[in-house]
């Protein structure tokens, strides 16, 4: 019998997310430049081919692992006009899930983030992905009657950065939950 149009976008929706999956493995452990398409193919199990009929390029499968990672680490506060008390831990909680879901993700966001070539590539989008955010949490703690707001925001990020960067060093060591109850004490003043 003949797949329908509903199998075969599964089917493409199923290796678009080995490719992606696979290559987030591979540039995390060997980094961008060290990672060919080839290698990422032959990891997947399919043809290089098959992975160009999917992105043209590696910077494309880059692209699209990243805005894709980013967007779920933001997509909880994105639709929000504002941000409340509420808001603002489902927002912690969500990174610091994230941080533990995903450390690949999270390998290859400081790999990005540490190399300016690459970096220079996706600073528009983050910056496009962040800038919302800065501006609703700026508000936040506006409203908390918080000084500064915007250093305050750009503080909290650096936190959630730098607290990621340390779990990823000693995942089995770093009291990551009893942190996140510490960020969000701070911050529930």
């Amino acid at each position: 019998m003949p797949r329908t149009k509903k199998q075969f976008e599964e089917i493409r929706n199923n290796r678009i997310a080995l490719i992606e999956r696979t290559a987030m493995e591979c540039f995390a452990s060997k980094g961008f430049h060290g990672t060919s398409i080839n290698f990422i193919a032959k990891k997947a199990g399919i043809s290089a081919g098959l992975t160009y009929n999917y992105f043209p390029s590696k910077d494309d499968l880059l692209t699209s692992i990243y805005l894709k990672g980013m967007n779920r680490i933001f997509d909880p506060v994105g639709q929000l006009k504002t941000i409340n008390e509420k808001d603002f831990r489902a927002f912690i909680d969500h990174v610091f899930t994230e941080m533990e879901r995903n450390i690949q993700f999270w390998k290859l966001y400081f790999i990005v983030m540490s190399q300016p070539d690459i970096f220079a590539k996706y600073q528009e989008h983050i910056m496009k992905a962040i800038a919302p955010l800065i501006v609703k949490m700026s508000s936040y703690f506006r409203k908390k009657g918080i000084s500064e707001p915007e250093t305050e925001t750009r503080l909290l990020f650096s936190m959630l950065d730098g607290i990621c960067m340390n779990y990823l060093i000693d995942s089995e060591h770093y009291p990551l939950n009893k942190v996140r109850k510490k960020i969000l004490k701070r911050y529930e003043q």
